[in-house]
């Protein structure tokens, strides 16, 4: 049998644990929201977009949909909301983070396929009061998801508690990987 990854794909998904926004007033603002979020993590000049947002009412998470030419290996890992968020954002929620994980491809057929609902976003562009900053900060290390969707992490982005010299010199060590307190 062959397992597919990501590269046997004309675009690229990924499992978001935890999204930000959280929730939008609308649906369709939350799905812009997303995306937007998404267009300042790859970088806005570069000119990828999100193709669809995929949700079930039963997961907590989402499914990002992204053209095959972006570069996803920089999106994998933790994002800290207070890393990315501007204020008055940011000193609300200095415990949260979100969990952006490979699709497993290997198990799981296209979302849109398995009961998964799209939604595309209709944004033209960001606003400028859009609240994450810009450029965006490196993500961190996340930990293992037993999420059946989500894919493993390579080990150079997985969470490591006491890590070992050899393991250290692997893993990003970009970010504190503490739970984040208001000072």
């Amino acid at each position: 049998m062959h397992m597919q990854s990501i590269k046997d794909y004309d675009e690229k998904l990924l499992v978001v644990v935890n999204p930000w926004p959280p929730s939008g007033p609308t649906h369709r603002q939350f799905v812009n929201n997303v995306a937007s979020w998404f267009e300042v993590m790859l970088g806005k000049s570069n000119g990828i977009k999100v193709e669809a947002v995929y949700q079930q009412r039963t997961h907590h998470h989402i499914i990002v949909e992204l053209p095959a030419e972006a570069d996803t290996d920089r999106l994998i890992g933790a994002h800290h909301w207070s890393d990315f968020l501007v204020e008055p954002w940011k000193s609300k929620h200095q415990e949260k983070a979100s969990y952006i994980y490979e699709y497993n491809y290997q198990v799981f057929r296209h979302p849109s396929q398995i009961n998964w609902h799209a939604a595309i976003p209709t944004y033209s562009s960001i606003d400028p009061s859009f609240p994450i900053r810009s450029p965006y900060p490196p993500r961190c290390p996340a930990p293992s998801t037993s999420l059946p969707y989500a894919a493993a992490l390579p080990p150079q982005l997985r969470l490591v508690k006491n890590p070992s010299p050899h393991e250290q010199s692997e893993t990003i060590n970009v970010c504190d990987i503490s739970p984040r307190k208001s000072s």
